[in-house]
């Protein structure tokens, strides 16, 4: 080699025996599958060969680059390759070459002077690449984007918690071991929850446990076969509405346009889902409504009844001591039939 790259943290990589090739499933330009993990590492280490450290997009990236990536990638894997899964494979590569360069940033740039941070070049990095970088982590434009993504950093909450588990290998998991797609409600406890030897569930944070039950409640548990709309319906209502470029729980690649369909002439898909969804959700709420005035009835007549009941026991009392009573001033059985056969006797005198 040329002593360019330096180590990855990545998972090992598996060889495979001269001109064999592993066969990896593809979802939004996400591996998933039991080949997932490679794949993904093998990307990460293939886009910091052909691509500088201060690239973004790969989408603009020279034809002939973007073609040396997918060629070096096919040495050892084996996908259905088409324009729209080089696009969505670019896309990831994109975030991952992202994430790598954050993470650089901030064990050998921030906090430093500027000299002294570009004298240590990271493995794996150009020295040219590595002070072209720091430079523009000094302009205003970036100091501007940093401290917006610190701010909101610091005030997110709900954090994904699978690490290099994406979610659409989450969905394949599941899928293979129930035979159906995860509702998004399923998934986002998946991302948030673990659940511990003893039987308990550990949250990531107090806020995803309160909006997963919140979620929850909003099921009715009367019903014994949910529909999905009714759980697409709690999600939204206790998440909030999707806003473009992200889809909660869906998948990095997912889109208003790809979740919810393409736009159409008039409103756009996405408009008419959301008014569906309000539409449903206002059936859900009056059935909910229904269900609690016919428990309230229920509640009230079962007070009735037992108001009947303590007035029916005060009566038995009462009766009962009204017999004690009579039972004591009444004289005995013996003096009345006495006094029975001694009145012929005084008539017949």
């Amino acid at each position: 080699g040329h002593g360019r790259r330096g180590p990855t943290r990545g998972v090992t990589e598996r060889r495979c025996p001269d001109g064999q090739q592993w066969n990896v499933s593809l979802v939004r330009g996400y591996g998933v599958g039991p080949t997932a993990d490679h794949f993904t590492s093998r990307m990460g280490v293939v886009s910091k060969v052909y691509c500088k450290i201060w690239q973004k997009d790969f989408a603009k990236l020279p034809a002939a680059t973007k073609e040396f990536i997918f060629r070096d990638l096919q040495l050892t894997y084996q996908w259905d390759r088409t324009d729209q899964i080089d696009r969505e494979m670019l896309a990831h590569m994109s975030a991952m070459h992202r994430s790598w360069r954050s993470k650089q940033k901030k064990r050998h740039f921030n906090r430093k002077p500027l000299d002294d941070a570009i004298a240590f070049v990271p493995a794996g990095v150009d020295p040219s690449d590595w002070q072209t970088m720091c430079e523009l982590w000094t302009t205003g434009d970036e100091r501007r984007i940093a401290d917006r993504n610190k701010q909101n950093r610091a005030t997110q909450s709900m954090p994904y918690r699978r690490g290099r588990t994406s979610h659409y290998q989450l969905m394949s998991d599941f899928s293979l071991m129930h035979g159906r797609t995860p509702y998004r409600l399923e998934v986002f406890k998946m991302g948030r929850c673990k659940n511990l030897l003893d039987g308990t569930e550990s949250w990531v944070d107090e806020e995803s446990r309160r909006r997963y039950e919140a979620m929850s409640e909003m099921i009715a548990p009367s019903d014994i076969d949910v529909e999905s709309q009714t759980l697409e319906n709690a999600f939204i209502s206790v998440m909030g509405k999707d806003r473009p470029g992200r889809v909660r729980c869906a998948g990095s690649g997912e889109t208003l346009r790809t979740w919810y369909g393409s736009t159409s002439t008039g409103p756009s898909a996405y408009s008419e889902r959301e008014k569906q969804i309000q539409e449903q959700l206002k059936v859900q709420e009056d059935k909910l409504k229904a269900q609690a005035d016919k428990m309230n009835e229920i509640q009230q007549h079962i007070s009735q009844l037992q108001s009947v009941a303590s007035k029916v026991d005060e009566m038995s009392v009462l009766l009962s001591q009204i017999q004690a009573s009579q039972a004591r001033t009444q004289p005995p059985q013996y003096l009345l039939q006495f006094r029975a056969r001694a009145r012929p006797r005084q008539m017949r005198r």
